[in-house]
C-alpha cells in the first residue's frame, strides 16, 4: 500500500507542499507531474474508449482503490479467510499454496 500510494500521491504531496512552503521548485515540479499524469490518462482513455471524464476524476478512483483494498485486507484477516463466491478459503490455506515465500 506504501508503494501505491507514493507512486499516485507524491505529485500531489509535492504540489501542496510546495505551496504551503513557499518553495516554488517543489511546487512547480509537483503540479507538471500531476498535470502530465493527467494528460497521459486522458490521451489513453481518449484512444481506448472516447471516454474523458474518468481520466480527469483518476485521484478519485485512486482513493477509492485504496480505501477497497485497506477494507478488504482489513476484513480478510479479522475473518482469517477469505469468502469468494459463496466458498470460504481459510487463510492458512492460502499462504500453504502461495508460491512466493515472504
Amino acid at each position: 500500500m506504501l508503494m501505491f500510494w507514493s507512486f499516485w500521491f507524491t505529485p500531489v504531496a509535492a504540489l501542496v507542499i510546495g505551496l504551503t512552503s513557499s518553495t516554488l521548485w517543489l511546487s512547480v515540479v509537483g503540479g507538471g507531474a500531476f498535470a502530465f499524469y493527467t494528460l497521459g490518462e486522458c490521451v489513453a482513455w481518449w484512444r481506448n474508449r472516447r471516454q474523458w471524464l474518468p481520466a480527469v476524476c483518476w485521484p478519485l478512483g485512486a482513493v477509492l482503490f485504496a480505501v477497497g483494498f485497506v477494507r478488504s485486507t482489513a476484513l480478510a484477516q479479522r475473518n482469517k479467510g477469505v469468502r469468494w463466491r459463496g466458498t470460504f478459503y481459510p487463510l492458512d490455506e492460502l499462504k500453504a499454496g502461495r508460491r512466493l515465500q515472504m
